[in-house]
């Protein structure tokens, strides 16, 4: 649907000519809802050899082997052999949350909404999701997350990184209650053995007896990143992506955050401080648990002494973590991004607390940077023989940024960035807030 999307906003090939989109569907059912502003071609032998026919024309391919044609338009067609509109709809469930005003997103994960709380769907989407048996359209909050707590155990993995979507839409459902939703995706994943999916909100309604509703559906995910490189690796390349990020977003953002502290308590802004700091921290770190990274892992990529070094490192950001937490009093295993209200200024010990965490949030950042790139540099040499990576790297040494000397005194022009992909019904994850109380 995203290319679709995408292809649709260019709008012409060449000039004068407009773009034409196809979409593919079973003979015997409709396209999907979304898709059904393009031009629907059924997949029957005679209806795909003429799409394949006025491709091969429409590009210009001056040959083509009949064979490879025929092989084409039999895979295309073996594609929708059988009817099944799952293809077209993806799992979606409702989750109903009763008496809005005691949803309490600290503490027990599965005291977090009130009892009553529920997710409603097929028997065979609930079974799907939350891998059980098809015997009831309805499931209660508790269960879902001491199900989804057993799958985590079952696995060998965090439990944070299984349940993290569930503590998010505790998080959601608390923001909606006062009608102030920050648009953003839920970043955590649903794991159902040999599937993963990406929930998204597709809307939350809030209805006259107080209660509030949201649709979730779930978009199957395509796999990890950085598929076909060693795990510690992978781990290691996704961390150098986590740590930039949070020296970007983190580091650079609350440099002085004792000084500016004690400034936002001052004016009466200390509770907004508080939050502008645990959701920044929260969104960054949030994502190592999302792509599913460990230290155990990570540390395979590095000689003893950088394991050493590693875990050295650990251990003092997760001290460091576990303070920050108290200090803005948030969840130290990160299982919410909601702080408890407090407006109370800044004392002179917590804003003393609050450099200190700084202070080794910015060491240890600093310091896993500067080890990362000795194993990710032994990996890429693995790619040639050592003479000639040697003599590729001396090539290409002299590239890295110029010097304040040696800058143009102007820069060049910008690029061009294509426009924006077209948003499709159904497909975004702006969520619409629909007030079903009536007059």
């Amino acid at each position: 649907m995203y290319e679709a999307g995408y292809f649709a906003s260019l709008k012409e090939t060449q000039v004068g000519k407009a773009r034409e989109i196809y979409c593919l569907h079973h003979a015997d059912l409709p396209g999907p809802n979304p898709l059904a502003h393009l031009q629907g071609t059924k997949v029957t032998p005679d209806e795909v050899a003429m799409f394949v026919d006025g491709l091969v024309n429409n590009i210009q391919i001056i040959s083509v082997d009949s064979e490879k044609k025929k092989k084409a338009i039999s895979e295309i067609s073996d594609c929708f052999t059988q009817k099944d509109t799952s293809a077209y709809k993806a799992p979606s469930l409702t989750l109903t949350v009763k008496d809005k005003s005691n949803i309490r997103p600290w503490g027990d994960l599965a005291d977090a909404l009130p009892k009553g709380s529920c997710f409603s769907g097929s028997r065979s989407e609930l079974s799907d999701i939350f891998q059980r048996g098809e015997d009831e359209s309805q499931l209660s909050w508790a269960e879902a997350v001491e199900i989804s707590l057993r799958f985590a155990k079952k696995t060998d993995s965090r439990a944070q990184f299984d349940i993290k979507w569930l503590a998010e839409l505790v998080d959601i459902m608390h923001e909606a209650k006062e009608k102030s939703y920050r648009e953003r995706p839920i970043g955590g994943l649903v794991f159902t053995g040999d599937k993963i999916y990406s929930p998204v909100i597709q809307e939350i309604a809030a209805h006259r007896d107080g209660s509030l509703s949201c649709e979730i559906i779930f978009l199957k995910s395509e796999g990890k990143e950085y598929q076909k490189a060693p795990e510690s690796i992978r781990h290691l390349m996704i961390s150098v992506r986590v740590s930039v990020r949070f020296r970007q977003e983190f580091l650079e953002v609350f440099k002085d955050i004792g000084r500016k502290a004690r400034y936002e308590g001052r004016r009466g802004g200390a509770h907004r401080f508080r939050q502008r700091i645990w959701h920044a921290f929260y969104d960054v770190m949030t994502e190592s648990m999302i792509r599913g990274l460990t230290i155990d892992v990570l540390s395979q990529a590095f000689n003893a002494a950088g394991r050493d070094i590693l875990f050295q490192l650990s251990d003092e950001f997760a001290d460091a973590q576990a303070t920050l937490a108290e200090l803005m009093g948030g969840n130290r295993d990160l299982s919410s991004s909601i702080i408890k209200e407090n407006d109370a200024p800044f004392s002179d010990l917590e804003i003393t607390s609050l450099d200190e965490v700084y202070r080794v949030f910015d060491e240890s950042n600093l310091k896993f940077l500067a080890i990362a790139h000795i194993p990710l540099d032994e990996y890429f040499s693995s790619f040639a023989s050592p003479e000639r990576w040697q003599a590729i790297k001396s090539a290409v040494a002299d590239v890295g940024p110029e010097s304040a000397d040696r800058r143009p005194l102007s820069p060049p022009p910008p690029m061009p960035t294509p426009p924006p992909p077209a948003p499709l019904p159904g497909t975004g994850n702006v969520v619409q807030m629909v007030d079903r109380r009536g007059p």
